[in-house]
């Protein structure tokens, strides 16, 4: 049995490209209540774990998706604004409750508002750049920052290789330009992999073809390591999952061929690819799941503050979860010093669980990696970011456990080999989520482009002309939104179907007329209108600053 362990908190932050894209319900201000719920939350706790002289060791992923937003000047002005228009909803909130005699919600509204100016004062001492505060914790070596796909693209699925290279070429070069130095992490979409094997298109109907697994693609950006789900290592069979029959009979068919030659891995341990260099650290399921979810795990507690009840117009939330079954009209108020409590009662009961891994794990030392979308904290589940600090906290004071991060787990523990299951971290570990009916047509738009673009490659790879280099810049940007894993996603989970799909189709219809743009270059110029609606997607495009080498 193992005698101690590692543990590798990662923190997957990541959002859609939302500013110029709408406003509320959906759009920027997903990325404003992001930021005020979750990044500056986050950076204020870890900040105080620094002063406290806590042992601090995180990874912590800012896609390069989120990361072309914080760094967007309209993303400093937005959030002010909304910061501030939110602590004015507390302040508006608080004179109601008085004037009503309720002093339990008037105390909750004036302690929202001092905390929402709070926040405010943070984002000013950073000077309005959030990407700051990451990169000051990552210079002391408390955070280790790693990469990501360039528009999160769920590569298992993109339908060609160039595609797929596109992703993570130029998620490496937006990392180094935001972000700083890399150490070799790369966050794989939805933890998606695909071993090399023959292949097709979903919904196509088309022949099988050679395509390369994912690993090789990371391998030769010089990826380092990455992580999947403890299925994929296991060689655990996921359950059947519904999508395009063509595809998953193909899936269940290399299912049956498939044999692993390394039977028996469990999630505690560091891997290596056959024949590879890439290193892969395994989420263990069960003890991920009592954080993120919120039927039996610690978000749905009946004293958290409730997600989903608001005090309209200003937004906030001053209710509790109260129970699983009680409709959300008749939410008991929220009582900050009982959620307090559990708190520290939940966070004391998972540094247990992760000594009891430890203490059961086989070898002398164990990993155990623990990775979590970033957003759950603070924002789905408000007392989250307190919690973290706590348990990161109670890791770093036990004497079972060490908080590492992925580059020192690399750094003293030999991988032993494995064979990757195809899946992801999503719905029946497979790629159920991002297939069936639901995302057909999403997918015939992603393949259509991809396509196109590939074939104006051929002629234009090295084009001098600055107005074609602009209109290929501009039109391989819109591809790469198109294929950002949001929108099946979104519309898969009906958390927001209607903008997922206007969203896909936009980028389909801009990126087609960027093209036929090209075409008119070519036969002798493009009239003033097509010149006008260039110089307007690349004012509202993320990665301006690619040039189209670096795009293409």
């Amino acid at each position: 049995m193992a005698q101690h362990a590692d543990v590798v908190f990662y923190l997957h932050a990541h959002l859609p490209y939302l500013l110029g894209h709408g406003t509320w319900p959906h759009g920027s201000v997903w990325l404003f209540e992001a930021a005020a719920g979750v990044y500056l939350p986050l950076l204020r706790r870890l900040g105080e774990l620094v002063e406290r002289g806590v042992h601090l060791r995180l990874g912590i992923g800012l896609t390069p998706m989120l990361a072309e937003q914080l760094a967007d000047p309209r993303f400093e002005s937005g959030l002010r604004e909304y910061l501030r228009a939110h602590a004015a909803a507390a302040n508006a909130d608080a004179r109601g409750f008085e004037a009503e005699g309720d002093a339990h919600l008037l105390s909750l509204a004036r302690r929202w508002g001092t905390e929402l100016l709070g926040y405010l004062e943070d984002f000013d001492r950073l000077d309005g750049d959030l990407l700051e505060g990451f990169r000051r914790l990552a210079d002391g070596g408390f955070l280790e920052l790693a990469a990501g796909a360039a528009t999160h693209g769920y590569l298992p699925l993109l339908g060609r290789e160039d595609a797929v290279t596109r992703q993570v070429r130029l998620g490496l070069l937006a990392h180094r330009r935001r972000l700083g130095e890399w150490r070799g992490g790369f966050w794989l979409p939805e933890c998606a992999y695909r071993p090399g094997r023959e292949w097709r298109r979903p919904y196509s109907g088309n022949g099988f073809t050679t395509r390369e697994g994912t690993a090789v693609h990371l391998e030769a950006a010089g990826v380092r390591y990455t992580f999947v789900d403890a299925h994929m290592v296991e060689a655990r069979v996921p359950k059947d999952t519904p999508g395009d029959p063509e595809l998953l009979a193909d899936y269940r068919d290399f299912r049956r061929r498939f044999r692993t030659p390394h039977p028996g891995r469990l999630p505690y341990g560091l891997y290596t690819l056959d024949g590879s260099s890439l290193r892969v650290l395994v989420r263990d399921f069960d003890a991920n799941r009592q954080v993120w979810d919120g039927f039996v795990g610690y978000p749905g507690d009946g004293d958290y503050r409730e997600f989903h009840r608001r005090r309209w117009p200003g937004g906030l939330r001053y209710w509790r979860v109260t129970g699983k079954e009680v409709y959300v009209g008749h939410k008991a108020p929220y009582d900050p010093e009982a959620a307090r409590i559990k708190l520290s009662e939940h966070a004391a009961h998972f540094v247990g669980v992760l000594e009891t891994i430890a203490a059961k794990a086989p070898g002398e030392r164990t990993v155990i990696t623990m990775p979590f979308d970033c957003e759950l904290f603070g924002h789905w589940w408000y007392e989250g970011t307190d919690w973290l600090g706590l348990v990161l906290e109670g890791v770093a004071r036990s004497e079972m456990l060490t908080l590492a991060s992925p580059t020192e787990v690399l750094e003293r523990i030999e991988p032993e080999p494995v064979v990757l299951q195809e899946g992801s971290w999503g719905y029946d570990g497979y790629h159920k989520v991002w297939l069936g009916d639901h995302a057909r047509d999403y997918w015939d738009a992603v393949y259509s482009a991809e396509d196109r673009l590939a074939v104006v490659v051929k002629r234009h790879g090295n084009e001098k002309r600055e107005q074609a280099r602009r209109l290929l810049a501009a039109a391989a940007r819109e591809l790469l939104l198109l294929e950002a894993s949001d929108w099946p996603f979104l519309i898969y989970n009906h958390s927001a179907r209607d903008y997922a799909v206007m969203r896909y189709n936009q980028h389909r219809e801009y990126f087609h007329s960027l093209m036929t743009a090209l075409e008119w270059l070519d036969a002798g110029g493009i009239p003033p209108e097509a010149e006008e609606f260039l110089a307007q997607r690349e004012a509202k495009a993320p990665f301006g600053w690619a040039t189209w080498e670096e795009l293409r």
